[in-house]
């Protein structure tokens, strides 16, 4: 049960989506602003692959479908 309510919650995929980083490929026509959000969101998806994000939000919502909630604390490592 606790499987199926896992996959209706979270989908097949989760993906870290900035506004306007859409524009970014539009060639010339791109804005500053739109390459600058492409940049963020790549760095961020970057940084998601290199901390596991994917499993750790799994694994926050199995304990949240079991206990009927879930924390999640993000925190800047000024070392990195």
């Amino acid at each position: 049960m606790i499987d199926t309510t896992l996959s209706y919650l979270l989908g097949p995929e989760q993906t870290i989506v900035v506004p306007g980083a859409e524009h970014a490929d539009e060639g010339e026509k791109a804005t500053p602003e739109a390459v600058a959000a492409a940049d963020l969101q790549e760095r961020l998806r970057s940084w998601a692959d290199q901390e596991l994000l994917p499993l750790r939000v799994q694994q926050a919502e199995r304990c949240a479908v079991r206990c009927g909630d879930g924390v999640y604390t993000l925190a800047w490592e000024p070392a990195k």
